[in-house]
């Protein structure tokens, strides 16, 4: 049924009559591994959403990065069980002395986890719509982020998709090009704003030509005929590492 409902959303609406913002929903994990400066090539270090750390997580970054600049980027998050309660707006409230304080020295803000400061800017929600295609559908562009689970329909949906990069990847990720299938972004997204304006302004034709390209990839190489000769191959490969060795007791 998710996948019918996919199929209807692509191409519609037309690329140039939907919104030119980045959207983004998804979950913050109450554990997740904290984002790298460029050039940075140290192991990547889980961290708890605390106090200290909620600005370095990628999820609740992006979420202050929507904050602070609503103009670009419309992203919120779904706060683990007992988190603040909210609900995403469009720009309705102005970032407070917390968020401004972050993007001035990304220190984090004492005595709060965070969710309490994108609560009250409307940054986080309750009911997850995080696997809502209609709703990414009507965006231009829509965020990837490298650690998740691969997303193969933000592909299919005719989006230009803004892929953070990092070292691991997902499944179906191999063969993704860089500028042809999606358009590069930072681990730390610190040029993710740069990315949406370049898309909105400078260069729209060719975040529409990465859009496109994207989308026929995703439907040659990520069918179900593909998901399925790939689990098949992973199911032989475990069967042979499992198998008995000649002369073993």
């Amino acid at each position: 049924r998710f996948q019918e409902l996919v199929r209807q959303l692509q191409g519609s609406p037309a690329y140039e009559d939907r919104i030119p913002k980045l959207f983004y929903r998804g979950y913050a994990h109450a554990v997740d591994y904290a984002v790298r400066s460029p050039g940075d090539r140290s192991l990547p270090v889980l961290h708890r959403l605390g106090p200290t750390t909620w600005t370095r997580l990628p999820r609740t970054r992006l979420a202050l990065i929507s904050a602070l600049h609503p103009e670009d980027v419309d992203a919120a998050v779904q706060g683990p069980l007992g988190a603040a309660k909210g609900s995403p707006s469009d720009g309705g409230s102005r970032p407070g002395p917390a968020a401004r304080q972050c993007e001035a020295s990304e220190t984090g803000v004492v005595g709060t986890s965070g969710l309490e400061e994108l609560a009250r800017l409307g940054k986080v929600y309750e009911v997850n719509t995080s696997v809502l295609p209609q709703s990414h559908a009507q965006y231009k562009f829509v965020f990837y982020e490298s650690r998740g689970v691969c997303k193969a329909w933000f592909w299919h949906l005719g989006s230009t998709v803004l892929k953070q990069q990092a070292p691991v990847l997902a499944y179906g990720d191999e063969g993704l090009l860089a500028g042809h299938h999606y358009i590069p972004v930072a681990e730390d997204l610190g040029d993710l704003v740069a990315a949406v304006r370049h898309g909105q302004l400078q260069d729209p034709k060719l975040y529409e030509t990465v859009a496109r390209q994207g989308q026929s990839w995703a439907q040659e190489a990520l069918g179900p005929g593909v998901a399925f000769a790939y689990l098949h191959s992973l199911v032989q490969g475990i069967a042979e590492l499992s198998a008995p060795v000649a002369g073993d007791s």
